[in-house]
């Protein structure tokens, strides 16, 4: 120490040039952390946004009691799952839905065709499960129904709290009209901006439905005897608004449901304070 006795105030610089160092080493770690993948930071991404992915569709024109089955499918693990369901008859129909080792839920449903004397039914169908099998989704009518048609979907980045996907179901409002040719159907306020909005159309027109501005279609399925349309759709943002058109005048049930984000990870507000704490260590060499 060229002959000085050392003590640490000698080589103790002042607390500004401390602060200043410390800033300097922040910028410098979160720049450079900027450019490292992290499964704690793809967690956080994974958790605030809400992704969707088609699982199948279909229809069937048979008049039966017995259970109408889609395509095989995977579900995710902890995902959202929504099976969207129109039932024709002559007269009204429950359903009843297994499949996959999940437990299948009637999130929201509507009867129409027409307003006034109702015979159709439209469904939403929620499930979610830790551990789902591959296999076919049973759609069960309480009576003989005249077909039945199906838009199979799941949504990733959804709240998982609750039982079978409940916590990712904020709202669900069903409505219904006839003779139109497009139909919306409005939602509350929505409780948050990272929330997407889903939107399901039935209607006794089998022709190519057009969703909504700003959305993306899922599935539009139809059959001909008798003639009906399925019409899914997804925004991944929020919109009060969820409307379908098509051609010629038609009854019509829609229902508009506004799907829960996951909330923000502590792991990601971990994985972000880390370069600042690592600047902090390094500092305190000071």
């Amino acid at each position: 120490m060229n002959g000085r006795l050392w003590t640490p105030d000698l080589i103790r610089p002042p607390l500004p040039v401390v602060e200043g160092a410390l800033r300097n080493l922040r910028r410098r770690d979160q720049e450079r952390w900027k450019h490292i993948s992290d499964p704690r930071v793809d967690l956080y991404k994974r958790q605030c946004a809400i992704s969707y992915a088609s699982l199948t569709s279909g229809s069937n024109t048979a008049n039966q009691s017995t259970a109408y089955s889609t395509a095989s499918v995977t579900p995710s693990a902890n995902k959202l799952i929504l099976l969207i369901v129109l039932c024709t008859a002559t007269a009204l129909r429950t359903m009843t839905v297994s499949g996959c080792s999940l437990t299948w839920v009637e999130e929201e449903t509507i009867t129409f065709n027409t307003a006034g004397t109702p015979l159709w039914r439209l469904s939403v169908f929620r499930a979610m499960g830790a551990s789902p099998t591959t296999g076919t989704v049973d759609i069960l009518p309480s009576a003989s129904s005249t077909g039945m048609l199906w838009s199979l979907v799941e949504l990733d980045g959804v709240d998982t709290t609750g039982t079978n996907g409940s916590g990712a179901i904020v709202q669900s409002v069903p409505d219904r009209t006839d003779g139109v040719t497009t139909f919306a159907v409005t939602l509350a306020a929505f409780g948050s901006a990272d929330n997407a909005t889903f939107g399901a159309f039935g209607t006794s027109r089998n022709e190519v439905h057009t969703q909504g501005a700003g959305f993306t279609q899922a599935h539009d399925v139809g059959m001909t005897a008798p003639a009906a349309r399925v019409q899914t759709q997804y925004l991944l943002g929020n919109s009060t608004t969820v409307d379908c058109s098509w051609t010629n005048a038609a009854a019509v049930g829609g229902i508009g449901i506004e799907i829960k984000a996951a909330a923000a990870g502590a792991a990601f507000l971990a994985s972000q304070n880390k370069p600042i704490d690592q600047a902090v260590n390094r500092a305190s060499f000071f």
